[in-house]
């Protein structure tokens, strides 16, 4: 079996812990024998999404889509339309049998992904509670 594992919205720099679990998570379907790849869609280049890339002892593909100081909200929303269009079109290029995306928020080319490869997602929390005072009050609606 051909695994894409996505991650959109990593922010691994800060959150350690979640890179262990991916990296867990990828060890055990390696010794199962499974075909693994990793597809991440990071704020950053740098840090720890590029030690996960290593450590992670599979084909993995970053994409970066660094934070722009002072960009308007439209610009960022389009930069990451853009960014997560491009990680999806290259997952459907590798020709997974299966995507395992860690819980993210929707985007379009996404839901055209899991609509042509059987796609499972993975949820650790209560979004919609968690979200409601985390987000503000556009981004919680489109949630």
């Amino acid at each position: 079996m051909r695994i894409a594992y996505v991650y959109v919205g990593a922010d691994l720099d800060r959150n350690a812990g979640i890179a262990r679990k991916i990296g867990d998570q990828i060890t055990s379907w390696k010794r199962r024998g499974q075909e693994v790849h990793l597809y991440v869609q990071s704020y950053s280049a740098a840090g720890m999404s590029a030690r996960l890339l290593r450590a992670a002892e599979v084909p993995a593909t970053l994409f970066a889509d660094d934070r722009i100081a002072g960009a308007t909200a439209p610009r960022a929303v389009r930069r990451r339309l853009r960014t997560v269009k491009t990680l999806a079109e290259a997952v459907r290029a590798w020709g997974p049998t299966l995507v395992y995306l860690r819980f993210s928020v929707s985007y379009p080319s996404l839901v055209r992904l899991a609509k042509r490869v059987p796609m499972i997602m993975e949820i650790n929390t209560d979004d919609l509670r968690e979200w409601r005072g985390r987000l503000p009050g556009w981004k919680y609606v489109y949630h």
